[in-house]
């Protein structure tokens, strides 16, 4: 069925421009009912992706569940409940005194639940754990531990269902790696963090990113603490070495020109998620992987939306923001395939190796139709899996926080080297349970807050341009 799907994006795509193709044509003079039927193509293909994402999703659930069945009966019930990657035995418990997988997730399964009406298995794994269920707080420190790095290596190279395939296998990965070291130093223990499974972190990191398209190409970094962190920033691009003679003496230098930004760690966020007292005694649901993408989710799109769209007074300097102007196209309403070309070839040559484009996604219905001069489409859907939408032949990333249609003195176009915004995470995720707020309605309301940061590193050679509208 998504096979069919895809294929069926390709041929509307191809009607779209057939119907674009007729002005090319000598003496045709576009109508009114050309302009309805691009525009009910248009919707299709929207609609149509739509279902493309949910069927993306529907096979991914099928897909669990056959590895589900596929498990011994003992351990898919484990998985199933509190979803381990490897089940836990008492002999490997009284190895050592870490705590398991299991442990953990049944620990955190009690905090949920406020420390009331626990199963015995909740109990005596808080006791093993040494974990207080009743407390109100829990920290959890996330390392810089190149993970959040290499799951945006995959949303950069490859298209949205196949990165997170790929994210699914390195998660299974990082849960065997850490069994097997027994490292327990990703988390807090004295806060509590002990009680916070990895399956939490997997999944929180993995929504964080499919939900943040800055943090998919942008450089990140994690602090222990959020104090003020200078980082300097070099422009040498004028200096350029010379041929000297034997013995002869070398030139005199021009030191290279050195600035700094600062970067803060501004608190973010998740809202409350309420929960019925149902949902957290069902021993059933997969609550720490679940829980963990929701408040990745929520926290994805908040530094999404200040990454893109920052003032950097008292919040981060969103990259529309900070970057340079490359082109002033001499429309307001359209968008000239000239004028992207031009882009391009405003930007430095030293950042055109990692360049990659990024606008809303709305912004490729104006560049559909657009050929260059050997009739090649500009833009170009992702036909094979695994493969990203290219404009120019070079990778786009989507923004939705960016200008979504093509008017006065807006910004439409990001093109450059997107890894130089980089983006501070700092201190712990700290994950609160408010017990009483909605009392009388028989909810649990849960809150998280993550401190961050996000500036480009220009120095003044503007490593990201972008194309405003007239």
């Amino acid at each position: 069925m998504l096979k069919e799907l895809r294929e069926k994006r390709v041929a509307l795509v191809k009607q779209i421009r057939a119907v674009y193709a007729r002005e090319e044509q000598a003496g045709y003079e576009w109508k009114a009912e050309d302009k309805a039927e691009v525009e009910k193509l248009e919707a299709e293909l929207t609609t149509l992706e739509e279902r493309i994402s949910r069927a993306e999703k529907s096979e991914e659930f099928e897909s669990r569940l056959k590895n589900l069945r596929q498990t011994p009966a003992d351990t898919n019930r484990r998985i199933g409940r509190d979803d381990f990657s490897v089940a836990d035995t008492r002999s490997e418990r009284e190895e050592d005194d870490l705590p398991t997988y299991r442990d953990r997730a049944l620990a955190l399964q009690a905090w949920f639940r406020g420390g009331n009406d626990l199963t015995n298995e909740q109990e005596a794994a808080c006791q093993r754990m040494h974990f207080n269920p009743a407390r109100r707080q829990i920290n959890v420190r996330i390392e810089n531990d190149g993970f959040l790095s290499d799951i945006a290596n995959e949303y950069r190279e490859r298209d949205a269902r196949s990165a997170k395939r790929e994210i699914n296998r390195m998660a299974r990965q990082r849960l065997l790696d850490e069994r097997e070291a027994r490292v327990m130093s990703s988390i807090t223990g004295s806060s509590g963090g002990y009680a916070v499974p990895m399956s939490f972190l997997n999944r929180f990191e993995e929504n964080l990113l499919a939900f943040s398209g800055m943090m998919q190409v942008a450089d990140v970094i994690t602090t222990e603490s959020g104090s003020e962190l200078p980082i300097p920033t070099v422009d040498d691009t004028s200096n350029e070495g010379e041929i000297v003679g034997e013995s002869a003496d070398t030139d005199g230098s021009t030191d290279p020109t050195l600035g700094q930004i600062s970067m803060f760690a501004f608190k973010f966020s998740s809202k409350m998620l309420k929960m019925p007292f149902e949902l957290l005694e069902d021993n059933a649901f997969n609550l720490a992987a679940r829980t963990g993408g929701w408040l990745g989710m929520r926290l994805g799109r908040a530094m999404e939306r200040k990454f893109t769209l920052g003032t950097g007074v008292k919040q981060p300097r969103g990259i529309t923001l900070a970057s340079t102007l490359g082109v002033t196209a001499a429309s307001a309403t359209a968008i000239d395939i000239d004028e992207v070309f031009d882009l391009e070839a405003a930007l430095d040559d030293a950042y055109g190796m990692n360049a990659r484009y990024m606008c809303h996604k709305n912004i490729t219905n104006h560049l559909r139709k657009k050929k260059d001069g050997n009739g090649r489409y500009l833009w170009e859907p992702n036909v094979k899996a695994g493969e990203p939408d290219t404009i120019n032949g070079k990778p786009v990333t989507y923004n939705t926080f960016m200008q979504s249609s093509v008017a006065t003195a807006t910004k439409t176009l990001l093109y450059g080297d997107l890894s130089k915004y980089l983006i501070r995470r700092a201190g712990v995720l700290r994950l609160k349970r408010l017990d009483e707020r909605y009392a009388e309605k028989d909810q649990v309301a849960f809150i998280a807050f993550q401190r961050a940061d996000g500036n480009l590193l220009d120095a003044g050679t503007a490593p990201v341009l972008h194309l405003l509208q007239a």
